[in-house]
């Protein structure tokens, strides 16, 4: 037992110490600009891109402990194809922002976003209806219900801002609703799991929802900017934000993970 805690120690450092250090090189490429030309567009984007994978990375292995038929491996399916769509999606992102200096809304990162989040409500969802033994049909309303409490949200956030209904507007307010919503649903299964391993990983919606909901008042007020020689600090929160988020997760993935590899013991 000693030698798989110090293993899960040592591993859990070595985690952290990356995700500090590329967290730092971010920033100061982010704040000195050392590259010429695009530079640091693309190291500013690869860094991301690095946060954004490392949860799919960590889901792929938990799925390895499950067989096909066990119930959880469903819950932990729909998470790791959630977010590798996230992934696909800030790929997509990445490029767009690379080859046009600016991301459109609603862009095809979009697409992938909100098939992303399809996933992460079912696999709440199942982890709901594991828990509780609810009924599929329970399921399935809960989902629905989900869905239309957070486009009603967007659309009458847009409503009150513009007055009018705007595409990308609503999709860029669509994003925090979700996460506040699945947040709530995240607590409330916290409550059950009483902080545990599995717990662990619901924190990362709030902290997207913090990333979303200031991305998108940035982007509203023309704060945003795309090209890093001309950004402020506004963008630098909300990437830093963004990045936060996807380490939040992973902590909490990894966490899982080293429960199920070395055991219960506490790090």
């Amino acid at each position: 037992m000693p030698d798989s805690t110090n293993s899960k120690k040592q591993e859990l450092i070595l985690f952290l110490l990356l995700m500090f250090l590329l967290l730092l090189i971010f920033v100061w490429v982010y704040l000195v600009a050392p590259f010429a030309g695009m530079g640091n567009d693309l190291v500013l984007n690869l860094i991301y891109l690095v946060f954004s994978v490392y949860p799919v990375v960590i889901l792929r292995r938990i799925l390895g402990f499950y067989d096909s038929s066990d119930l959880p491996r469903r819950i932990w399916l729909n998470l790791f194809i959630g977010f590798g769509l996230f992934f696909v999606g800030d790929a997509a992102w990445s490029v767009w922002n690379m080859v046009l200096g600016e991301v459109p809304t609603p862009s095809a990162a979009d697409i992938f976003y909100i098939l992303a989040y399809v996933f992460l409500t079912a696999g709440l969802l199942r982890q709901y209806q594991l828990i509780f033994l609810s009924s599929p049909k329970q399921v399935a309303i809960s989902s629905v219900l989900l869905w239309v409490l957070s486009i009603a949200g967007a659309v009458g956030i847009v409503f009150l801002r513009s007055g009018a209904f705007y595409l990308g507007d609503f999709i860029e307010y669509l994003y925090p609703v979700l996460d506040l919503l699945l947040a709530m649903v995240a607590f409330y299964l916290m409550r059950t799991f009483q902080q545990g391993s599995l717990g662990r990983p619901l924190w990362g919606f709030l902290a997207l929802f913090v990333a979303d909901f200031v991305y998108a008042c940035l982007v509203q007020s023309g704060g945003y900017s795309f090209i890093v020689n001309d950004a402020d600090y506004g963008r630098l929160i909300s990437d830093v934000a963004y990045n936060l988020s996807y380490i939040v997760f992973a902590l909490g993935f990894w966490g899982h993970y080293a429960t199920l590899k070395y055991g219960s013991e506490p790090v």
